[in-house]
Formats: structure tokens, C-alpha cells, sequence
């Protein structure tokens, strides 16, 4: 019986170890993208209403757990050497990182540049300790 009750304890032991992590979402592989981009083109200024209805359309349904939007006042020089200044906004989405969520931030940046002529959008990717308290 002393053999069972010694193998029992290294069983127990061993899973709280191995298994102790697993509540912590800190312990799984979080992504923190921010897309920077621009809000205003050859046609004039990308409206509020515009941002909006394409966060609705394109950004929500591929990350529908949540995001936040940061206005800001920006600028950037372009290939021709101009610097040129514009309200932005700054999308950042927290996720779990995969290869479906990577094509995800590939296929809202392709739209975004497409449907609002823009030449590029910066991405900036981190990968903090995440945790909800």
C-alpha cells in the first residue's frame, strides 16, 4: 500500500507542475498588433462614418472579441520627401497568435489600402504578458 500512496503523491505533484500554468491566460502566446493608418486620400477626408462602417464590415467580424480605436494627429514623409501630416488612427487588437489570425491582420490591411487608396498602413507587433483582472 505504501508503493500506491508514493506513486499517488508523484502523480499529483507532477499534474499540479505540468498543469499549474494553464489557468494563467499570461501563460498562452498573445500578439498585440496596432495598425496605424491614415485618414485622409487624393479625395479628401476618410469621414467618421466611412472608419466606422468598415471597422463593422471587415475588422469586427475577423476579431469579434474586441478592439480598441486611438485617434491621433500623424505624419510621415512620402517617397517623394514630403512630409505629410493627417488625422490617423491607431487599431489595436489583442489576440491569441496564429497563422489564421496573421492572414486575418494581412487581409484588413490589403482592404483597408484598397477600399481608401492608401499606400501603405504601419504595423507594429508585440507580444506582451497579458492578463484580466
Amino acid at each position: 500500500m505504501r508503493k500506491s500512496s508514493v506513486s499517488i503523491a508523484v502523480f499529483l505533484f507532477l499534474s499540479a507542475v505540468l498543469l499549474g500554468g494553464c489557468g494563467d491566460g499570461r501563460a498562452q502566446d498573445w500578439t498585440d498588433a496596432r495598425l496605424y493608418v491614415g485618414l485622409s486620400n487624393d479625395q479628401g477626408e476618410i469621414s467618421a462614418a466611412d472608419f466606422n462602417a468598415f471597422t463593422d464590415a471587415v475588422i469586427t467580424p475577423l476579431f469579434p472579441d474586441g478592439l480598441t480605436v486611438f485617434h491621433a494627429d500623424g505624419q510621415w514623409r512620402e517617397p517623394n520627401g514630403t512630409v505629410t501630416r493627417e488625422k490617423s488612427a491607431v487599431v489595436e487588437l489583442i489576440y491569441h497568435d496564429s497563422a489564421e489570425n496573421r492572414a486575418h491582420i494581412a487581409a484588413i490591411i490589403d482592404q483597408y489600402k484598397r477600399r481608401f487608396h492608401q499606400q501603405s498602413v504601419l504595423l507594429v507587433v508585440t507580444h506582451p504578458s497579458v492578463d484580466f483582472l
